[in-house]
């Protein structure tokens, strides 16, 4: 036979042998198994626990352990039993999604004993798992012991007591079970919830602290979310949502959802009263009001009042603050000697009567000096309404920034930024973009305002781009450098403008690379930059400029008619029709205001930029382009 016969035949004979083979099916199911142990937060084997996944289930027996066989494709994991919370071991997650063989434990958590688990130790902190356990918190207050908390699953405090109405409590303050017993350990929510609180009374003392904890001494809390909440106990003393006080503590991590805070002397959306303490991450979104009938002293979108505290990367967001008070701040009322650093506010401020209102804060005082900036990298973005409370003879002081500050030790702003919308519809007030007035020891770096100020100026209201008034007593010094005023004045000619600030006893002031942007309705005695009312002191005033358009005179005003030397400082002539100004300021055409080559003796290499296409063409601060 030949060779290609013989080939021919083979190949046959393999085809006919493949035809009658069994076929194969593609991408046929494998099984697998998976297997694990359930164990209580001790260590200890719990039997009886059903163990499904998909359609399967399996009950642990006696040592805990437990097997499903004989599965194919992706399923759900997950232990049950109606005594206890389980979680996967090392997480407190309560299912696992699994496609192939594997082992899978799983840790429980007692649903009716006091705690979940543990031993209430900083190293093995008694676990929360429902609300009961919860509430027996306020059993274990004691000053001499501290205990220790953490919360496995987010719990509704409507769970705790069937309310008849929303406005029915259904919590009191963890330390109201004697007084002076604040809580004094440690609480670590573990990023869940605590939903619903509804907190009407304070704490068994005097002093009526009023939130979900009323007092905190020397305490730690942690990653808790509340959701939902109201305090509103009429009187409260010092009231938040996480605590009426806060001393000598730490806060890490802790968020307020859609909450609401009403009626007290000392008011914050956190948190009323905080001494010596320190906020760090934290969030809050919160409304908060302050009756007319029953007005509180101190009202702060984050706390009331802050004392020696620090705060940290802290935000107050979508939230709003009304009624009446003396001192309201988007973020706080009153700081004395705290720090702030990379803090928010963000949200309305709006129709309240008050002597001093701030975005930020409504009343900065400090008392001793700090070797860091005491606002750095802090902001706001916010509309600010008030109007002063008649029944007193105080004008209202509001600041897109600060009301006032009284500073006998330096108190410092670095880096800090507004965007506003300002209104004062009745006359008698001092405002300003960044600060409304100021006092002492103050220094403001690389700061700066963007917005509007409206207001009503039949007489007593002195308005400033950056800042309403500054007075300077012998003892002060006031440096403000690189920073800047970009607005809109709405008010009619009875009102002292100045595009950027208004001052009195200019000795020991100090404002250099600045500049003033935007436009006024009020002419007389207004000034692009400078208003003052000084003869023998006089201010350092150098390398600034204007474009300010609608102004009496066109860099400087002095009540006094005197010249101000003012080296290297230009105003845009083409924007106003006055040639008055008592300063020695250059007006330039608008072509040349925005050309390098007039402002020779600037630093354009650290300091100055210029772009025709940013600032309308003018020149701006280069800090600015990290804004």
């Amino acid at each position: 036979m030949r060779k290609w016969q013989i080939l021919l035949v083979s190949s046959l004979v393999l085809f006919l042998l493949f035809s009658c083979a069994a076929p194969v099916v593609p991408g046929e199911p494998s099984t697998y198994t998976i297997q694990g142990v359930v164990k209580l937060w001790n260590d200890t084997p719990l039997q009886g626990v059903t163990i499904s996944a998909g359609t399967k289930t399996a009950t642990t027996d006696a040592n805990g352990t437990w097997t499903i066989a004989d599965l194919s494709g992706a399923v759900t994991v997950r232990a049950q039993n109606t005594d206890y919370h389980i979680v996967i071991a090392g997480t407190v997650q309560t299912t696992k999604n699994v496609s192939n063989a594997s082992t899978i434990n799983f840790t429980a958590y007692s649903e009716t004993e006091e705690f979940g688990g543990g031993y209430g130790t900083q190293d093995d902190p008694w676990i929360i798992v429902n609300v009961w356990q919860l509430d027996n918190m306020r059993h274990y207050v004691d000053p001499s012991t501290p205990r220790h908390y953490k919360q496995m699953r987010d719990l509704d405090l409507n769970d705790l007591i069937a309310r008849v109405t929303p406005t029915e409590a259904n919590w009191t303050p963890v330390d109201s079970m004697g007084p002076d017993k604040p809580f004094n350990g440690s609480y670590n929510g573990m990023g869940f919830s605590i939903k619903n609180m509804v907190v009407l009374t304070g704490n068994n003392t005097s002093d009526r602290y009023s939130g979900f904890f009323g007092r905190l001494f020397e305490a730690t809390i942690t990653n808790v979310v509340f959701e939902n909440a109201q305090v509103d106990y009429a009187d409260a003393f010092d009231a938040g949502v996480l605590a009426g006080r806060i001393d000598d503590s730490t806060i890490d991590n802790v968020i307020v959802l859609n909450s609401r805070v009403s009626q007290a002397s000392y008011m914050g959306g956190l948190v009323g009263f905080a001494s010596s303490s320190t906020f760090k991450n934290c969030s809050v979104q919160v409304i908060l009001n302050s009756p007319q009938a029953n007005p509180s002293f101190y009202v702060g979108g984050f706390v009331g009042d802050s004392s020696f505290s620090n705060f940290q990367n802290c935000t107050v967001r979508s939230s709003a603050i009304t009624g009446k008070s003396t001192r309201i701040g988007g973020f706080a009322a009153n700081s004395d000697t705290s720090v702030f650093q990379n803090c928010r506010f963000q949200g309305t401020i709006e129709d309240v009567t008050a002597t001093y209102v701030g975005g930020f804060v409504a009343y900065a005082e400090q008392d001793e000096d700090l070797s860091v900036n005491v606002f750095e990298d802090c902001a706001v973005s916010a509309s600010l309404s008030a109007q002063r409370d008649t029944s007193t003879m105080d004008m209202v002081r509001i600041g897109g920034f600060v009301g006032f500050i009284d500073a006998v030790k330096r108190i410092s702003f670095k880096t800090c930024v507004v965007q506003a919308d300002i209104e004062v519809p009745h006359y008698g007030f001092t405002a300003g973009g960044f600060f409304a007035e100021i006092s002492g020891l103050n220094t403001f770096h690389q700061c700066g305002f963007q917005g509007s100020i409206t207001g009503n100026s039949e007489e007593f209201s002195d308005i400033g781009g950056f800042g309403g008034f500054a007075y300077n007593p012998a003892t002060g010094e006031v440096n403000i450098q690189e920073c800047y005023a970009r607005f809109e004045v709405n008010a009619d000619s009875n009102a002292r403008v100045a595009g950027f600030l208004s001052m009195t006893d200019g000795n020991n002031i100090t404002i250099k690379n600045c500049y003033a942007k935007g436009s006024t309705s009020a002419q007389a005695q207004s000034a692009g930059f400078l208003r003052m009312n000084t003869l023998d002191q006089v201010p350092d005033v150098s390398k600034n400029y204007v474009a300010v358009s609608n102004t009496d005179h066109g860099f400087l005003y002095n009540f006094s008619s005197s010249s101000l030397q003012t080296p290297h400082c230009y105003w845009d002539n083409q924007l106003t029709s006055t040639i008055q100004d008592h300063s020695t300021a250059e007006g330039k055409g608008t072509s040349q205001m925005k050309t390098q080559s007039t402002y020779s003796t600037w630093d354009f290499t650290n300091v100055w930029a210029i772009n025709a296409v940013k600032n309308d063409g003018y020149p701006y601060l280069r800090w600015e382009d990290g804004i």
